[in-house]
């Protein structure tokens, strides 16, 4: 599938529920957007629901599994997911290839990565008003550490602030500061 893909007319059952809708393959993310039905109560005038979304992100996935049914069954294949927070996953697709091609496409995405640097961190562009923000700047390691209770002082606990890294020379890490237990 291209790099970016969607598939119509697939169906999500989750916690004995079906909702009908298009799955939308990204590069970091399998979505599901479904219009939810109105509830049974609500009055003839009112507002039509807003369309909603599921989001997976490949590394959530733990377990992923293709499900054929030979046409004797007349059960329409699906791609079963667990994620690694126990949440389940069932995806019905009107035929055998559309099912196939998504389940390759999803092992794609979420086995082989090939390089860190194709993980969602280093390709994403904030929006407004994020992008106007540096967090960086925000977090402030020594100040969280004081927070928590752990001060420059405990050695005798087990911890020390090591600035080993603060060059960036010795590995890729995030921020200047890295909390380690003391050997």
């Amino acid at each position: 599938m291209a790099d970016s893909a969607q598939v119509e007319d697939v169906y999500l059952l989750r916690r004995g529920t079906r909702f009908d809708g298009t799955l939308h393959l990204m590069p970091h993310h399998i979505v599901f957007s479904y219009l939810p039905s109105k509830p049974a109560d609500a009055p003839p005038d009112a507002k039509p629901p807003r369309q909603k979304e599921v989001w997976i992100t490949y590394p959530m996935i733990n377990y992923c599994c293709l499900k054929s049914c030979p046409p004797v069954m007349r059960q329409q294949p699906s791609i079963r997911i667990r994620c690694r927070d126990f949440t389940f996953f069932a995806f019905f697709f009107p035929d055998e290839k559309k099912a196939r091609d998504v389940y390759d496409s999803i092992r794609a995405l979420s086995c082989k990565i090939g390089r860190l640097d194709k993980l969602l961190a280093f390709s994403y562009q904030p929006k407004p008003p994020e992008d106007q923000l540096n967090s960086w700047d925000i977090y402030d390691a020594r100040r969280e550490f004081k927070r928590l209770g752990i001060s420059p002082k405990d050695s005798e606990k087990g911890w020390r602030i090591s600035e080993i890294n603060i060059e960036y020379k010795v590995g890729v890490v995030f921020g200047l500061d890295r909390k380690n237990e003391k050997s």
